[in-house]
């Protein structure tokens, strides 16, 4: 296969009847419009000015993109995440401001025990235990 180079970082490819554009990301150029693209690059300098540069010009633009920008410039990374690292990031940050009804939704008891450790479960069992114990006390006399 050959490379036929169309610009710094820009390369097409002919395979089978048509052609591929492959861009490499480290070596595109620091230019506004491959802003978006170093977000991605596995070399610090480059997310930098990714993070540091990159301008939201449509409403369109991901949620994940801008999550990932976000976190770019309020954590000072120093090295880039993979996608799954970002994934996990987000859920935690969105999981830390939801209420535990919230994070509850859409879950049932039996959803919730199954992944519940033994010594937590058999702890909330003697917990349920002594409420519904409790509740069927027929009142004291002078109550």
């Amino acid at each position: 296969m050959d490379f036929v180079p169309v610009a710094t970082g820009c390369y097409d490819v002919k395979y089978l009847t048509g052609t591929i554009r492959v861009l490499v990301i480290n070596d595109l150029p620091c230019e506004q419009q491959n802003a978006v693209m170093h977000l991605f690059s596995n070399e610090d300098a480059l997310v930098r000015y990714a993070a540091s540069t990159f301008r939201r010009y449509s409403e369109k633009t991901g949620g994940l993109l801008m999550k990932l920008l976000e976190f770019y410039n309020s954590e000072g990374i120093l090295m880039p995440l993979t996608l799954e690292e970002v994934n996990q990031h987000v859920r935690e940050r969105l999981l830390s401001t939801m209420t535990p009804a919230e994070r509850l939704e859409g879950l049932t008891p039996n959803d919730v025990v199954q992944v519940m450790p033994p010594e937590q479960l058999a702890e909330l069992i003697r917990s349920a235990q002594r409420k519904l114990d409790e509740s069927q006390k027929p009142p004291q006399s002078g109550e």
